[in-house]
């Protein structure tokens, strides 16, 4: 990421359509499997917490601690007054079963060792504690957005659970989202892809629509319709992909 990219995140995390609804579809799901117990705030990493947007939401649920390896955003936030750790996904210098709840939202897909990634955040997390995950989806979605972001690769469902479970960590739902603007973002990615050589050819899919824009209200509802689909069903395909697992008790092993 380029400094001006990062400098404008903070203001997409509050305000783009895809980051609103991607918070809901995320807090709606973790609640179905998060015990809620007022007299006992769960203890929370959050993985990658760039600008602190999902830090910042992920304290509804509990205590969070957040990590963050980028000078920009951690000086960012600093600023912002939130706990912050300078680290690696992939060396995390935490204590063992230290954590209720560990997340990683869009940031696997930033690494080469993926096993390692994965194999760090089942570390940290307690036994029966839970690990939530969202990564890009379908690489036949792949494009400039990639790109820019630095991504080294989309998953689909069967590679993102095959992962979880080989770190015993028992996956207990997996759904792709942002399934309704499937084929929207796979034209315009390939179009952007035939047609290059544009000024914005190098630019990420979030400066396409200004947060106060017409576009950006509309896209927000069209997506936010899945927030209500997905307690009824899990979608097939879509451009993002979310997984919920469990951390196995010593006693159940590996399987």
């Amino acid at each position: 990421m380029d400094k001006f990219y990062v400098q404008q995140y903070g203001q997409l995390e509050n305000s783009h359509w895809w980051f609103l609804i991607r918070q809901r579809i995320i807090l709606q799901t973790l609640r179905k499997f998060i015990p809620v117990n007022p007299e006992k705030k769960l203890k929370i990493l959050n993985v990658g917490a760039a600008a602190g947007g999902s830090s910042k939401w992920l304290s509804d649920l509990g205590d969070v601690t957040s990590v963050e390896n980028d000078p920009l955003f951690l000086t960012h936030l600093a600023d912002q007054h939130l706990i912050v750790i300078n680290a690696s996904i992939t060396n995390l210098p935490l204590d063992d079963n230290a954590f209720d709840l560990v997340c990683a939202f869009d940031v696997i897909e930033h690494v080469e060792d993926e096993q390692k990634a994965i194999k760090e955040l089942t570390r940290v997390c307690k036994p029966g504690g839970k690990i939530c995950i969202t990564v890009p989806a379908f690489q036949s979605l792949w494009g400039n957005h990639d790109i820019v972001n630095g991504h080294k690769r989309r998953y689909k469902k069967g590679r993102l659970q095959n992962i979880l479970e080989s770190q015993s960590a028992a996956v207990l739902y997996a759904s792709y989202f942002n399934s309704v603007l499937f084929i929207p973002v796979f034209l315009m990615r390939k179009i952007r892809l035939w047609f290059n050589k544009t000024n914005r050819a190098n630019a990420s899919d979030f400066t396409y629509f200004k947060t106060n824009s017409f576009t950006n209200k509309i896209l927000k509802s069209i997506f936010g319709m899945e927030v209500h689909l997905l307690r009824l069903v899990r979608f097939p395909f879509g451009v993002s992909l979310i997984a919920v697992a469990r951390k196995k008790d010593i006693s159940e092993g590996r399987e």
